[in-house]
């Protein structure tokens, strides 16, 4: 994925074990659908260690943007 020059685009770190995470993504769908047409994108990327749970989590909340990032080493990864 290449970010274009003007593009927002939000990063949303999460995990399916986080309650608060799961609840906004009603909101990041809604956000998306809104504003995708208008150089908008989400990547999300989830903490999560077992890619089993974060899979289930995907399934369940059926997220609207393309980019889903696995980070299994979570806090210690270099990306946070």
């Amino acid at each position: 994925m290449a970010i274009e020059q003007n593009e927002l685009v939000l990063i949303d770190f999460w995990a399916s074990w986080c309650m608060p995470c799961n609840e906004e993504f009603p909101f990041l769908n809604n956000a998306y659908t809104q504003l995708s047409s208008r150089n908008f994108d989400i990547i999300s990327i989830s903490i999560d260690k077992k890619t089993d749970q974060w899979k289930k989590a995907i399934a369940q909340f059926n997220p609207l943007w393309q980019l889903q990032l696995i980070e299994p080493n979570a806090w210690e990864s270099e990306t946070i």
